[in-house]
């Protein structure tokens, strides 16, 4: 796991070049983050904005809120479909 300033790293999360990471944990002294590319970064979890949560996504040093809705819904998506065929595949047998 490298370790660096998280808000100079930029890699694409919407398809669109900026700073952004998604907060794969939150540990006691760091955090780490994930781009879209599965590297993580560790930084100082002190070094985060207040009130960001596991999940949230940064993209230039802040929440994105609405970035973080398109990929809980995207998941919810994959979810249901990986969900819905393996009931299907279990009816068919």
């Amino acid at each position: 796991m490298r370790h660096v300033a998280w808000a100079m790293v930029g890699v694409t999360v919407c398809g669109c070049m900026a700073p952004a990471l998604v907060v794969d944990r939150l540990e006691e002294e760091r955090a780490v983050l994930v781009d879209e590319r599965g590297r993580q970064v560790a930084v100082p979890r002190a070094a985060l904005p207040a009130g960001v949560h596991e999940g949230d996504v940064l993209r230039r040093g802040r929440p994105d809120p609405s970035e973080r809705a398109r990929l809980l819904s995207q998941v919810r998506r994959s979810r249901a479909r990986l969900f819905s065929g393996a009931a299907a595949e279990g009816e068919a047998r």
